[in-house]
């Protein structure tokens, strides 16, 4: 996209992870405490197989062992992180209330909000910051924040933009690389005039 002469980043797209079919013995209904041990040891272990078992309903989260919810993939994401770039909000919900942290990061350096953000997954956006997902915690490897993700996708995400600086988002936060804030983006993308009124709109007190 196009934007006063100036390229905007298209949204990343999250590879589609390739998933083993499985059968599990159906839980649906059942609490922890009902799962026999025997049940239990038929759940398999591996993070992309629970992940399936969950988003199908043959596993509840209710029912799944510590071991299991401490399960990372390849990136270093937990079941939080990887539901929630999946837009499985209402899954990634249940996990986060059971205790899953939702604002650590992963191996690839990024934190769910930060990755929503990207994915213009507002809604995520929205539950993580009520959570208090920090967003002005830089990457640990590009050292941007989840405001200079939003301002580098222009116009596509501004109302995100907008979430983000009501929840405490800093615009003038510069990255640790290249030491740009997120309100440079902005110029860059929109003009120094569209930018500034865009600033001075999402400032002001909502209705």
């Amino acid at each position: 996209m196009t934007v006063l002469g100036t390229r905007c980043s298209a949204p990343a797209r999250r590879p589609t992870a390739r998933v083993r079919s499985l059968t599990l013995p159906s839980l649906a209904g059942r609490s922890a405490k009902q799962l026999s041990r025997r049940a239990e040891n038929q759940i398999v272990k591996t993070f992309h197989e629970v992940v399936d078992a969950l988003r199908s309903g043959d596993l509840q989260p209710e029912a799944l062992s510590a071991e299991q919810l401490r399960l990372k993939d390849s990136a270093g994401e937990n079941l939080v992180h990887w539901l929630l770039v999946e837009f499985e909000l209402e899954l990634a919900k249940k996990l986060i209330n059971l205790g899953l942290p939702y604002d650590e990061y992963s191996e690839n350096g990024s934190t769910p909000l930060m990755d929503c953000v990207r994915l213009g997954h507002r809604t995520a956006v929205e539950y993580l910051l009520s959570l208090g997902a920090d967003p002005n915690k830089h990457d640990s490897v590009v050292g941007e924040t989840s405001m200079t993700f939003a301002a580098e996708l222009c116009r596509r995400a501004l109302e995100i933009l907008a979430v983000l600086v009501r929840h405490g988002g800093d615009i003038n936060i510069p990255d640790t690389t290249m030491d740009e804030t997120p309100l440079m983006h902005l110029e860059k993308a929109l003009g120094k005039e569209e930018a500034a009124r865009f600033v001075e709109r999402i400032r002001l007190p909502q209705k």
